[in-house]
């Protein structure tokens, strides 16, 4: 294996570990943190007028907080791919095969994140998320083969 290999192989190992960690969170934990990210987008979208000022509804915080969830399991495995997916041009795999290559893998690691989410107190395993988490890694593998040329990625 070259450098670049090399590189982009341990960048995969430490982000699918990330993501792991992620997932190692009792369920208190982890709506703790992402209680958290939740309360600060509220207090910016106030900030800049997008919502109200005073109380925001039940609704509209629980609607902002699994938002938040679901746009970081997207974000997660669209980076995920894009390590993936560089390792495979280093590889020399061909351009039409990456795609759908880090796909297959990174969806074959969210398949094994959710069963692992199984053995986490007040966690489970969700189809939905898998799905989210494909999408997530469709997009960031199909972004970054679009984009290689103007990123100087051969």
């Amino acid at each position: 294996m070259n450098k670049k290999q090399i590189l982009y192989l341990i960048l995969v190992i430490l982000w699918f570990g990330l993501i792991i960690s992620f997932s190692s969170q009792v369920a208190e934990d982890s709506a703790k943190l992402s209680g958290g990210i939740t309360e600060t987008v509220i207090t910016v979208l106030k900030t800049v007028k997008l919502l109200p000022e005073g109380e925001v509804e039940e609704v509209t915080l629980e609607l902002v907080h699994k938002m938040i969830r679901k746009a970081a399991h997207f974000f997660m495995y669209a980076v995920l791919a894009m390590f993936i997916s560089l390792f495979l041009i280093y590889s020399n795999v061909n351009a039409n095969k990456i795609i759908i290559l880090a796909l297959v893998i990174s969806a074959c690691l969210a398949c094994v994140d959710e069963l692992y989410q199984t053995t986490i107190p007040g966690r489970a395993g969700q189809i939905s998320d898998v799905l989210l988490d494909s999408l997530g890694a469709l997009s960031g593998s199909t972004i970054l083969i679009i984009a290689r040329k103007h990123l100087g990625i051969s």
